[in-house]
């Protein structure tokens, strides 16, 4: 009887140490952001360092993206090819894919990382990472209207704002960490 008793134990513990060793191997985009920041006036100033430290807090939230999605991403984000030319600028957003770790502006057109090399992005990959990351759900109607990416791609499909403070001035400043799962 105890042999039973210590085999299903044995037995338990191997399948959730398996599933749980699974899922840390899984791949993912970590996307990581500042809200209630639209309607804001004024610069954020933040650099790569500040970027690193904000993020290193855990996962807010994850997202799962189709497979195809996952692949055409990672594609685009692993050919960025840098630039001499690019003037410093505050960074909004980080992403990170295996060892890859950037920085994008808030218009989506320039990258850095953290050895000093910057590039141009793609203003519309940029659109794409932050409809799937959901970034627009902390943004008021009137802030993604307003916001030049869905003037120029449109709004997002799965656009559904978290309501807070109707004063977009007393909301505080926020910060959210995302995973991008291929499903």
């Amino acid at each position: 009887m105890n042999r039973n008793i210590f085999v299903c134990i044995a037995f338990i513990l191997m399948l959730t140490c398996c599933a749980n060793k699974e899922e840390v191997n899984a791949p993912y985009i970590e996307v990581s952001f500042f809200t209630n920041l639209a309607s804001r006036e004024f610069p954020v100033m933040m650099d790569f360092n500040d970027m690193e430290k904000c993020s290193s807090g855990s996962i807010n939230d994850s997202t799962y993206i189709t497979l195809e999605e996952y692949y055409a991403i990672k594609s685009e984000l692993l050919s960025l090819s840098t630039e001499d030319t690019i003037p410093m600028f505050d960074s909004r957003f980080m992403i990170t894919l295996d060892t890859l770790k950037i920085c994008i502006d808030y218009w989506g057109e320039r990258w850095c990382d953290g050895n000093g090399r910057m590039g141009r992005f793609d203003p519309q990959l940029f659109y794409r990472i932050k409809c799937l990351s959901n970034y627009y759900n902390f943004s008021t109607p009137m802030d993604v209207e307003n916001d030049w990416h869905v003037m120029k791609y449109g709004k997002p499909i799965n656009y559904n704002f978290i309501g807070f403070e109707d004063d977009v001035k007393k909301r505080p400043i926020g910060f959210a960490k995302v995973k991008l799962l291929p499903k």
